[in-house]
């Protein structure tokens, strides 16, 4: 995952020089309303600050960070993903809380698609 991520954030830097902001979205989740989506961008932007949304106290996904993490997020490797950005940036992480169980729900089996 953390190979991924960081191709995804190194294309990002190469191809949109303009980005303000990067959401970090799982393929395998997609039950997350795109109103969801909309809110935690416009919240990252306004706090400048990387954002997660937790439904019912768990933590979820998308996390949308402001593009000065790019090179954080291009240097991610093995299947570590952002955690670790995450908690170096401890205190410019805000959790937000969301109706929306599309943000801790994931397909990991065909049945889960049900």
């Amino acid at each position: 995952m953390g190979l991924s991520l960081a191709y995804g954030a190194s294309c990002v830097i190469e191809r949109f020089p303009a980005a303000t902001t990067v959401v970090i979205a799982l393929a395998d989740m997609p039950w997350v309303s795109p109103a969801t989506v909309v809110m935690l961008v416009a919240r990252s932007q306004t706090l400048d600050a990387i954002v997660q949304p937790a439904y019912n106290g768990d933590k979820g996904h998308p996390v949308v960070f402001p593009a000065r993490y790019l090179s954080e997020l291009a240097a991610c490797n093995a299947d570590v993903g952002a955690k670790k950005i995450l908690r170096a940036h401890a205190s410019n992480v805000h959790t937000v809380d969301v109706d929306d169980a599309g943000v801790i729900r994931d397909v990991d089996v065909p049945q889960d698609i049900s």
